[in-house]
């Protein structure tokens, strides 16, 4: 089973979610969040103002996607990789700006948003968020080595008869 690359824990989460809020505010975003290049969602903040939320998994799943196939691009045309994308549609958009390799800063914006705005205050941002989630990084479990040897070994004796 996919779980997040990272962990928020209670310390970071809290500063993150006031950055986030603070660039929602800044910049007249509608939502701002942070995923990972899994597309799970780690935070998300929406406006008082802002209209319902679409279905934020899916949302951070399809802007991953779309992040990935632009870094394809990149490197097709021999950059290492694009480190911000834009979308814009005639009421909304997209603004993403990569924080470390495996995390993301989305924002999303309405037809009232400035977009330098938005890209100079992103910027501005991510060091300080790189921080905070290089902090709270998970640590990896492995549970392969001895949990997962046992069970082999179980299920192996099982489907021999001699368990």
């Amino acid at each position: 089973m996919m779980s997040p690359s990272i962990l928020l824990q209670d310390d970071s989460a809290e500063e993150v979610s006031d950055i986030l809020d603070d660039f929602i505010r800044s910049c007249h975003l509608n939502y701002a969040m942070i995923c990972d290049n899994q597309g799970f969602v780690l935070m998300f903040e929406s406006a008082i103002w802002a209209p319902e939320a679409p279905p934020i998994d899916s949302l951070a799943a399809l802007i991953v996607s779309n992040y990935a196939a632009n870094d394809a691009i990149a490197k097709l045309l021999g950059d290492e990789d694009f480190t911000e994308s834009m979308q814009k549609g005639a009421t909304s958009g997209t603004f993403i700006e990569k924080i470390n390799p495996r995390l993301l800063l989305v924002a999303i914006f309405s037809d009232t948003t400035s977009l330098g705005r938005t890209k100079m205050k992103s910027s501005q941002l991510i060091a300080p968020l790189s921080e905070l989630v290089k902090e709270s990084d998970r640590k990896d479990i492995d549970i392969t080595n001895e949990w997962g040897e046992i069970n082999t070994l179980m299920v192996d004796k099982l489907f021999e008869g001699k368990l």
